[in-house]
C-alpha cells in the first residue's frame, strides 16, 4: 500500500483531482517524479516513475510497460483487464475512495459531454487513433461501484467515444 505524503501544502487528492478532471499530462509526469522518489530515492525522472508504475502494477497482478506517467508515450502497454483489475485493487486500498473521487462525473471535466445522466467517474485517454475510458460505474441493483476499462485503437475518435459510452450506460442500465 503506496502512500504518499502532502505535496508542498497540497493534499495528494486535490492534486489528483485536478489532474484526472482536466487530464493535465504535466501533473501526471509530475507526481510520477514524485512517485519514483518515494519508492526508490532522487532522483525522480519520468523513466523512474515508470518503473515505480510498473512494479506496483506487477505487485498486484497486472502486466504494463510504461515509459511515462502521462501515457503519452505510443509505446506504453496495458490490457483493458488489467487496468481494470489494477482500478479493483485500488478501491480495496485506503485511497480507493481518493482516487475514483479524483475521476471526473459524467458531464464534468473531460467529460463534460459525455454521460451525463449516468454516475460513472472516469478518466479519459486519448492518443491519434487511440481512445480509453477507464474508471467505475455504479451497479445500482448491487448498491457498488464496478471497475470497468474500454480500450480501442485504430479508429476515430468519434467511433471510439459512441461505444465507449454506449458500454457504459448498458453496465449502468443492466444493473438497476
Amino acid at each position: 500500500d503506496l502512500r504518499l505524503p502532502d505535496v508542498d501544502g497540497f493534499r495528494l487528492a486535490e492534486i489528483l483531482r485536478q489532474m484526472n478532471v482536466w487530464s493535465s499530462n504535466f501533473h501526471a509526469e509530475v507526481l510520477g517524479k514524485r512517485l519514483a522518489v518515494e519508492s526508490a530515492g532522487a532522483p525522480g525522472t519520468i523513466a523512474a516513475g515508470a518503473r515505480a508504475t510498473t512494479g506496483w502494477a506487477a505487485d498486484h497482478g497486472a502486466a504494463i510497460t510504461a515509459y511515462d506517467s502521462s501515457g503519452l508515450s505510443y509505446a506504453n502497454r496495458v490490457t483493458a483487464a488489467g487496468l481494470a483489475r489494477l482500478l479493483g485493487v485500488a478501491e480495496r486500498l485506503s485511497w480507493g475512495r481518493g482516487l475514483r473521487n479524483s475521476l471526473p462525473a459524467g458531464g464534468g471535466g473531460t467529460l463534460d459531454d459525455r454521460l451525463g445522466s449516468v454516475r460513472v467517474r472516469a478518466k479519459t485517454g486519448t492518443l491519434v487513433g487511440v481512445s480509453a475510458l477507464s474508471g467505475y460505474v455504479w451497479l445500482e441493483r448491487l448498491d457498488t461501484w464496478a471497475e470497468f476499462s474500454i480500450l480501442s485503437n485504430g479508429m476515430s475518435k468519434s467511433t471510439a467515444v459512441r461505444i465507449e459510452d454506449a458500454v457504459v450506460r448498458i453496465l449502468s442500465d443492466r444493473a438497476r
